[in-house]
């Protein structure tokens, strides 16, 4: 799992891709792998399987910070940012003490991004 964020952080996205799906195939019990597959996934813009990936972290653990914020982020990525704040604030009220001033930005500029669409 962690060999495939170096990847990640590199520009490796299917060097990526590929030791997260072997985590995934590993460890299908872990939220965490499919948050990082999430991830990865939404780098290569496909957005629909890091939604499925996020999907799969949030059934395996409903208060998982990390499935709510990337699905927000996928969600404003999407342009569809009245889902995107309501993820982002789901995050903010599972650990209101982690990242809540950058998570309120994001809502925030998306709620500018949505005034300035109309």
């Amino acid at each position: 799992m962690a060999r495939s964020m170096v990847y990640l952080n590199i520009g490796q996205n299917n060097l990526a891709l590929e030791d997260a799906n072997k985590a995934v195939e590993l460890n299908p019990q872990n939220p965490e792998v499919y948050n990082n597959r999430g991830l990865i996934y939404h780098n290569l813009k496909q957005y629909d399987s890091a939604l499925q990936d996020y999907n799969k972290a949030l059934e395996l653990a409903p208060k998982n910070f990390s499935a709510y914020k990337g699905r927000g982020m996928v969600y404003f990525d999407m342009q569809e940012y009245e889902q995107a704040i309501e993820e982002l604030n789901k995050a903010i009220e599972i650990y209101p003490e982690l990242n809540a001033v950058n998570l309120r930005r994001h809502c925030d500029y998306m709620m500018h991004k949505m005034n300035q669409e109309k």
